[in-house]
């Protein structure tokens, strides 16, 4: 392992564990599963603490409906331009393929959450509004 190599991995090493430990502590003050999110922040950066921020912590909560309306129109276009992209990049380079894949697996994954969120909230709505005579 040359020198710059070393510094990378201990880098990254420290970025993680700084990561996973504030995940534990700040999930661990506000009552989520801070086993979860200290593992989750141990294996990958960033996007455990860009979960945590936006389904846990919901500090982006402000978002307003007309943008999550959009949110999920730009996420189909994501995903579908990401999986075209996908497939002509197939013949080209699999490494770009693979890249454009991945980005089209995070908008589908991110658009299913959406679409459940939304279902879910619906049905809380629909129960909380029953005007059914028994």
């Amino acid at each position: 392992m040359t020198n710059h190599e070393i510094w990378t991995v201990g880098i990254a090493i420290i970025i993680l564990l700084i990561q996973s430990t504030w995940l534990f502590f700040n999930a661990r003050k506000h009552g989520h599963n801070y086993w979860f999110w200290a593992i989750w922040g141990l294996i990958q950066a960033p996007w455990p603490t860009i979960f945590y921020l936006i389904f846990a912590r919901k500090k982006f909560k402000r978002v307003g409906k007309a943008f999550m309306e959009n949110l999920k129109y730009i996420l189909i276009g994501v995903a579908v331009v990401g999986q075209i992209i996908g497939v002509i990049l197939l013949f080209i380079n699999v490494q770009l393929a693979i890249m454009a894949y991945v980005i089209y697996g995070i908008a589908l994954i991110v658009l299913a959450i959406l679409l459940i969120k939304e279902r879910l909230k619906e049905k809380k709505e629909d129960e909380e509004n029953d005007y059914r005579d028994y």
